[in-house]
């Protein structure tokens, strides 16, 4: 997109032009009765380096959502982190920062 493709071209060749070199163009690359259904929801542009990835869903099922503790934790490495009041991260349970 930054090189002059257009966003919809960009989309495309993320999904369907994927699939279609691969042969599997009739059960992925797109949302459609009778296919697949992997895909993710975003926060926003999926273009922008400010956008989160909110959930994860395969063949239908959500199998990763970013408001769920767990599953956030899995995000950051798998472990359960805090932040301490000077803004630095630790895992659950290591207190030897604040000391």
């Amino acid at each position: 997109v930054r090189e002059g493709m257009s966003r919809h071209k960009a989309i495309e060749a993320l999904t369907m032009a994927g699939a279609r070199m691969l042969d599997l163009g009739s059960r992925i690359g797109s949302l459609e009765k009778g296919k697949d259904a992997d895909f993710i929801i975003l926060s926003g542009d999926p273009f922008s380096v400010y956008t989160k990835l909110e959930q994860t869903w395969v063949e239908g099922i959500k199998r990763w959502d970013i408001s769920i503790p767990a599953d956030k934790a899995f995000l950051l490495g798998g472990y359960d982190v805090y932040s301490n009041d000077r803004g630095e991260f630790h895992q659950h349970g290591d207190d030897s920062a604040d000391n």
